[in-house]
C-alpha cells in the first residue's frame, strides 16, 4: 500500500502490524511504562498510539508473542528461525495447536510438503483433543491438509508418468 494522500485512514479492516525490532536485551532495559507512539513515513504522521510496557512482561516466554513473532518471520521467509520459534513454543507448551501450525506452515513455505502435513495432522489431532464438542472443526487446518494432499498426489503422479 502506498499512500496518495497526506492523510491515511485505517479502518476496522485493516490490519497493522508494527515490527520494532528490538533486542531481546535492549527490551530488558527499557524502563517500564506508558509510551507514545506515533508512526511517521514521509510527511505522513499517524494519529499517537499508547503502549504500556508491564512490569514483568516477558515476550520471549508469552506464546501469542512468540506466534506473532514467527508469523513474522514467516512472511519474510526465514524458515530456521520460524521452526526454532515454533519449537520454542512447544518446549513452552507441548500441546500449542499454534505452535504446531506455526512450523507446518514453516515446512509448507520451505517446499517440505511430508512435514508440513506431519505437522498439519498433529495440530488437528491437538485440536481435537482440546476441543472434543467442536463439531465444526478446525477448518483452516483441514483446508490446508486437503491442499497438500493434493498437491502431493499430483507430484507423485505427475514423477510416475515420466
Amino acid at each position: 500500500y502506498i499512500p496518495t494522500d497526506n492523510k491515511v485512514v485505517l479502518d476496522a479492516s485493516t490490519t497493522l502490524i508494527a515490527n520494532f525490532e528490538i533486542d531481546e536485551e535492549e527490551f530488558k532495559n527499557i524502563p517500564r511504562g506508558e509510551y507514545r507512539i506515533v508512526a511517521k513515513i514521509n510527511d505522513i504522521e499517524s494519529e499517537e498510539i499508547i503502549v504500556r510496557l508491564i512490569k514483568g512482561s516477558r515476550p520471549d516466554v508469552d506464546e501469542s508473542n512468540l506466534f506473532m513473532r514467527g508469523s513474522i518471520l514467516l512472511t519474510k521467509r526465514k524458515i530456521s528461525e520460524v521452526l526454532a520459534i515454533g519449537n520454542k513454543m512447544l518446549s513452552l507448551n507441548p500441546s500449542s495447536i499454534g505452535a504446531l501450525i506455526l512450523i507446518a506452515e514453516a515446512h509448507e513455505v520451505a517446499g517440505n510438503i511430508d512435514e508440513a502435513l506431519n505437522m498439519y495432522y498433529k495440530a488437528l489431532d491437538e485440536f481435537e483433543k482440546q476441543y472434543p464438542d467442536d463439531y465444526e472443526g478446525p477448518t483452516y487446518i483441514q483446508a490446508k491438509i486437503v491442499k497438500l494432499e493434493y498437491e502431493k498426489r499430483e507430484t507423485e503422479g505427475g514423477a510416475q508418468t515420466l
